[in-house]
């Protein structure tokens, strides 16, 4: 319910994995993405494109929901 509308910018389009960094601080969790939007994101990676519009859910809220 607090998660963050966020538009996907050009350097992440195609890397998941890169957002998924910048936001969480590993790769790991890229497929967070499409498990949080999907009804937009079908192919994790090629779905994701520059100007998209998905929510992110926030760094702790992720952590407590993944129990660590």
């Amino acid at each position: 319910s607090d998660d963050i509308l966020y538009a996907v910018q050009p350097q992440y389009a195609y890397r998941p994995d890169l957002l998924a960094y910048d936001l969480y601080g590993t790769t790991k969790l890229w497929w967070v993405f499409a498990q949080r939007n999907m009804d937009l994101i079908k192919d994790p990676v090629y779905d994701l494109v520059p100007g998209l519009e998905i929510y992110l859910p926030k760094g702790p809220n992720l952590s407590r929901q993944l129990g660590v």
